[in-house]
Parts: C-alpha cells; structure tokens; sequence
C-alpha cells in the first residue's frame, strides 16, 4: 500500500502489488557482488543515446530495473506553451546497453510533471496542460491526474488524484509514502496562478 502527502491530507494509493525484492525495495536483501566491464574499443568513444526529441520539463524515473523512463515535458521556447509542444509521450531508456530508447504507451500532454518509482511500478503526477493553439495566448493549467504504470503489462492506472492540480512540483517516495511538495496551481487563461507552500 502506498500512501501520499499533499496539501496537509493523507490519501492512499492501492499499488495493486506488494514491493518487489527484484526492484530494489528489500533493504534486507542481500545482492551478489557486481562487477562491470569497462567498454574498450568503439564502445569507450559512443555516446548515450539522446531523447527521442529535445525536451524540459519531462518527468524521469529508474526503478532499478534497467530502465531511465521518461514521461511528458515541453518542446518549444521559454515560456511560450501551446498544444503542439507539450508532449504525452513516454519512453524508457536501456541503461545496460546506453544506447536505445524504447516507446512506451503515452498519455496526457504534460509538462513538469513528477513521476516516481515505487514497488515495481511509475506513478506520473500531475502536471500542466496547454489547451491554447500556438497563435493563442497562453490558456494553461495543472491537473490533479495521479496514473500508475505498470511495466510489466504496459499499460496505465487511474489512482486518487490530488486535492488540487499542480505542476512543476516535486515528489519522492519514503518507505510506503509518496510526498508531494510545492508547485504551480495554474487555473487557465485569465485566472491567477498560486503557488502551493505545502
């Protein structure tokens, strides 16, 4: 069971699974010793595998089993958000191989979104959404959207979503708590933005 902190309220999440030992959530567990070759040859002189496209503002993630996930973000200029550059899409990088990207099944367009690992599972939450047109002033705003994604199945779930919406916040898991600190409370064009101090 996981459980977040937000706005002074305790909300609980069903992670539909138990932590798992092979995801790195067993502090008692003991691991065999690792070691890594260094690369020798072409591999010491290339380069990681960049992101599917230019981004900020993403959410990013390693469970620990392998993969960087990364959700979300934005694609254009400073500060000018519209439709088109925010993104939905999602993709896990091979950390054993560094070199590919993987597209994974996407979702809301979402920028500075947190998304955090936590028994085997992601959870992307919330974010902020443009729903202006590029020639459109800007019309943004946070979601309260709290999905589960599992890895294993490939496939999101709905959770309890937050009290509010936020976007650019930050969020961390400790022991069977998911916290969410801080970030915007944007209402869309011509309301005021408030900043979340919890």
């Amino acid at each position: 069971m996981l459980s977040y902190l937000a706005t002074a309220a305790l909300l609980t999440i069903s992670a539909h699974a138990a932590p798992q030992a092979a995801m790195g959530n067993d502090p008692q567990q003991t691991r065999p010793e690792k070691t890594q070759a260094q690369p020798s040859g072409p591999m010491a002189t290339r380069k990681p595998a960049a992101l599917l496209r230019g981004l900020a503002s993403f959410g990013a993630a390693a469970p620990g089993d392998g993969f960087a996930y990364v959700y979300g973000g934005h694609s254009g200029r400073a500060h000018e958000h519209n439709r088109d550059n925010v993104s939905g899409d999602f993709a896990r990088r091979n950390l054993v191989d560094g070199h590919s990207w993987e597209a994974l099944p996407g979702g809301p367009k979402v920028q500075g979104t947190s998304l955090v690992a936590w028994g085997g599972h992601l959870y992307r939450i919330g974010g902020m959404t443009a729903h202006n047109e590029a020639h459109e002033s800007a019309d943004m705003e946070s979601i309260a959207s709290v999905q589960r994604f599992n890895p294993r199945e490939g496939r999101w779930f709905e959770e309890t979503p937050l009290p509010q919406g936020r976007s650019s916040h930050d969020a961390w898991v400790i022991g069977n708590h998911l916290y969410v600190v801080g970030g915007w409370c944007l209402a869309g064009r011509g309301k005021a933005a408030t900043w979340h101090e919890s």
